[in-house]
């Protein structure tokens, strides 16, 4: 087992709704301090963001019909516009939990194909992101198989709301997709022997509120 992870391949989300300006700020510092992966914040910050990091820095990844995936197709295509001419240089969405959940699969078609069609346009990486501690294997098989269909780059195991991912999760996934889609571990609180499981098992990051727990100091 590692005894830290290479920052190289973290994520550090910062989502919560009540983030101020200055925390935002300082994340920014952080990212630019140890070279994280990427970071992950809301539109209404991407700007800010884009301000403060490089365009060689961290990436800048923004979630997209966040938490809940609930917003209509229509309004996560304005949202991936305005955040991409904000300066975003990833897209995470948030599937619709409850189109999964009543496995309406024409809806979810045109939900990821518009929203990959939008970001693969402009030249951007998209994140699928599920909620694997919600979803039965058979739908995540399902979102699997869809993610494939529309050549989504990523898929994120959750939004960090609900529990962390286990090694069954991201196994689940990984013999369900083709080698070019990568996985990402995300959630809160990760401790470092889970997150090198998680790698070891398939995940090529991870996504937590808490990257300084994992890194070198």
């Amino acid at each position: 087992m590692n005894n830290f992870l290479e920052p190289s391949i973290i994520e550090y989300a910062v989502l919560k709704p009540d983030s101020s300006p200055e925390e935002i700020q300082n994340v920014c510092v952080l990212a630019n301090k140890h070279s994280f992966k990427s970071i992950s914040v809301s539109p209404y910050f991407v700007a800010t963001c884009r301000k403060e990091i490089s365009e060689y820095g961290s990436r800048i990844n923004t979630v997209i019909g966040y938490p809940y995936g609930f917003s209509i197709t229509s309004s996560k295509v304005e949202e991936i516009k305005r955040a991409i001419n904000d300066g975003a240089d990833g897209l995470e969405v948030v599937m619709n939990i409850s189109a999964v959940k009543s496995r309406n699969v024409p809806y979810l078609k045109n939900d990821i194909e518009s929203c990959v069609r939008i970001s693969h346009l402009k030249g951007k990486p998209i994140t699928m992101t599920i909620e694997s501690s919600l979803f039965e294997e058979e739908e995540i098989k399902m979102v699997c198989e869809l993610c494939t269909e529309y050549e989504v780059n990523f898929i994120k195991t959750s939004t960090g709301l609900y529990r962390l991912p286990t090694e069954k999760d991201i196994n689940t996934i990984k013999k369900n997709i083709p080698n070019s889609i990568k996985i990402l571990a995300s959630g809160n609180d990760f401790t470092l022997p889970l997150a090198n499981q998680l790698i070891d098992a398939g995940a090529v990051g991870i996504s937590t509120a808490s990257p300084l727990n994992l890194i070198k100091n």
